[in-house]
């Protein structure tokens, strides 16, 4: 069988000659050594060795877990090992599927941002989770929410700011909301969040939907949402639940501000 110095070896097979010693380093490789000169040397069955090798790393086995499988374990074991490797990548493929969401529901955000600015039209509100953050420009003091706040964080894509306002303050003409942080109700349940109190439950609902988006002034969330309830009104619409406030994803066209909001205000089956 044809030998191969080290050098010859790592131009064969493409693989650095540093790669080599860390393969020999996790007894992957154990080339012949020459005990004359200390050479090292290879042949062609190293080579069948580094190839399944980097075909295993590149399914996400360690080396420690390869040197194993190559040396030690018995076929069951590897097939657990394939097993949780393939457990890994389904996790792996369904954070990727809800980022392509993620992706898709910004998309259809920008569009309506574009093409249908400052307009209404009625649309389903998907169910989604609520936990207030800040009210009077102050964060609000609630060690639980704190975590469950720092859990949404780790979140991101997925989490959206949000302000919440109850139907009660809307009929007693108080039109402050409450800001936040908010998350999908199935991207939620996926990822297994803790979604109990003070975490609100907003259903899914009919609602008229208002695309908000203009240059950031000085008017306020009560302005802006008695003029969302004016037009309403006119169009002979009358809130019957929650509104909910999402947050676009803003543009600062030559610097300025575009304060860009989807207001989303729950109307009863017969308004439809």
């Amino acid at each position: 069988m044809k030998k191969y110095k080290v050098s010859e070896f790592s131009k064969w097979m493409g693989v650095s000659i540093k790669t080599l010693k860390h393969y020999e380093k996790f007894k992957i490789l154990v080339p012949e050594k020459d005990e004359q000169t200390s050479y090292r040397y290879y042949n062609f069955t190293h080579g069948e060795r580094i190839l399944r090798s980097k075909g295993l790393t590149s399914l996400g086995i360690s080396l420690n877990e390869i040197s194993q499988y190559m040396n030690n374990k018995g076929m069951d074991e590897i097939v657990d090992i394939l097993t949780r490797c393939e457990e890994e990548l389904s996790r792996e493929m369904d954070a990727i599927r809800l980022k392509r969401k993620r992706i898709h529901e910004l998309k259809e955000q920008c569009t309506l941002f574009m093409e249908k600015p400052n307009t209404w039209m009625i649309a389903t509100r998907k169910p989604c989770y609520f936990i207030k953050h800040v009210q009077d420009k102050a964060f609000v003091e609630c060690e639980k929410m704190k975590n469950i706040v720092a859990d949404l964080m780790k979140c991101v894509p997925h989490t959206m700011k949000l302000a919440y306002l109850p139907q009660k303050e809307i009929e007693r003409n108080a039109l402050d909301p409450i800001w936040g942080l908010g998350i999908n109700g199935d991207t939620a349940e996926y990822l297994k969040l803790d979604v109990s109190e003070p975490v609100l439950f907003l259903k899914e609902e009919a609602c008229f939907l208002y695309t908000y988006s203009q240059y950031a002034t000085e008017i306020s969330m009560e302005e802006i949402m008695a003029k969302v309830l004016e037009i309403m009104k006119k169009q002979g619409y009358t809130p019957a639940g929650d509104v909910l406030i999402e947050g676009g994803i803003d543009q600062y066209p030559n610097t300025k501000r575009v304060f860009q909001l989807l207001i989303w205000v729950p109307i009863s089956k017969n308004q439809r």
